[in-house]
């Protein structure tokens, strides 16, 4: 713009050479006069530009600021959940014992990329209870604790295959989410796979359990493998497969975190390893128009020590189970109810249910539930176990347990 000024100005200077020749001055001064103002013009016009072309440089930035905004919103989501409980404990030869619990977690899951996604979530509970993420009601007001319930990568390798990493969710089927070999709190950690297309689905993983920094100590492993088919019958659809968990140095070990159960145990060690066949089975179709769930789940520990004194090797747990109706969507409601029978050392007794028994093996008994969805995200339900523990070792107890929670999503 400063070029076009100065030619347009030089041009006009020139051609009033010959004008001076035949004009008088007064003549020459007006042009010079609109000369001067022309430029004057030309200059407020180039000012102009210049603070639009700026104008639009701020702009830009600030839409560039904007849609980076949106892009990770749009890759990244917020989730969480309060359940507030009330539960009544009656065990045989204990006090009755009430409590009002809460269960708070809050989670970040994004995307990084097409083929990544990390998620971090953090919940109540203690460091040192992989089966429980409740807080007591109690210590006088005094704030609760808050730990690390997830936290993890899922790379999709491909269209139908995900490899996770670090302390994740639960990479097994768990056929209407048996709590037979594992709680629904416990969260693995290591590496696993998961791979399911129409037709099959395979799950494996190598987690670890407790590392040592002294070799002589002793490490603790889980390796796992899953595989099931999909079967379409009619109107229903069924799950069926095989897993096998294989608990390496368990057996004559003091494993962190573990041997708080009822498993056997000697000198607080383990007394059997643990390499644990599952088969299991999962129905699901529609009864008079609501979905209807039943399910099955068997489980011998092939490794436990054959013990004649104490009727046999204890090595063996089954569930049947099933669940009418869905509490999601407003007005909505569910009932469900499994029987349970758990022999002493068949499954790891620190990581299956942490409620049925008052989380203890060697115990059989009856589980039932019912719930209503009050609103959406917002649920009322009742869980009621009715149950006894050492029934094949030691003195035979009954526990019960009544739960009324509220639960929020958000």
């Amino acid at each position: 713009m400063n070029k076009l000024i100065t030619v347009t100005t030089l041009g006009l200077m020139l051609s009033a050479s010959p004008i001076a020749m035949a004009s008088s001055n007064a003549e020459i001064e007006a042009l010079q006069a609109q000369v001067r103002q022309l430029t004057a013009t030309l200059q407020k016009m180039n000012s102009k530009i210049d603070n639009l072309s700026a104008g639009q440089a701020e702009n830009k930035k600030a839409v560039e600021k904007k849609s980076k905004l949106a892009s990770w919103t749009e890759r990244t989501k917020i989730k969480g959940d309060l359940r507030y409980r009330y539960e009544n404990t009656n065990i045989d030869r204990d006090e009755e014992r009430e409590r009002h619990r809460i269960r708070a977690r809050f989670g970040v899951f994004s995307k990084v990329n097409d083929q990544v996604d990390i998620g971090i979530q953090l919940a109540t509970g203690g460091p040192d209870n992989a089966t429980s993420t409740n807080e007591t009601l109690d210590a006088s007001f005094g704030t609760k604790d808050i730990n690390l319930d997830l936290a993890y990568f899922n790379w999709h390798a491909s269209k139908n295959l995900d490899v996770l990493g670090g302390k994740v969710k639960n990479p097994f089927f768990r056929p209407g989410k048996s709590y037979l070999i594992w709680d629904g709190d416990v969260r693995p950690e290591g590496l696993a796979i998961k791979f399911e297309n129409d037709a099959f689905f395979v799950n494996g993983g190598a987690f670890y359990l407790d590392e040592q920094s002294d070799d002589n100590a002793g490490e603790t492993y889980l390796f796992a493998g899953q595989a099931g088919g999909k079967l379409k019958l009619g109107n229903a659809k069924a799950k069926l497969g095989l897993s096998y968990y294989h608990y390496e140095g368990i057996e004559d070990n003091n494993v962190d975190g573990l041997v708080t159960g009822n498993n056997t145990t000697v000198n607080n060690r383990f007394e059997n390893d643990f390499e644990i066949l599952e088969a299991f089975g999962e129905v699901k179709t529609k009864v008079s128009g609501l979905p209807f769930t039943v399910f099955a789940d068997y489980a011998v520990n092939i490794a436990a020590n054959d013990d004649r004194a104490n009727n046999g090797d204890n090595d063996t747990a089954w569930m049947l189970g099933f669940k009418l109706g869905k509490a999601k969507a407003r007005g909505s409601w569910e009932v469900g109810y499994r029987y349970q029978d758990i022999e002493k050392d068949a499954v790891v007794s620190d990581l299956n249910d942490g409620d049925f028994a008052s989380g203890n093996t060697d115990s059989k008994g009856h589980a039932y539930n019912v719930a209503y969805a009050i609103d959406k995200n917002w649920k009322f339900g009742l869980t009621y176990f009715d149950t006894t523990f050492n029934v094949d070792q030691g003195v035979e107890t009954d526990s019960d347990i009544l739960q009324a929670d509220i639960k929020f999503k958000f």
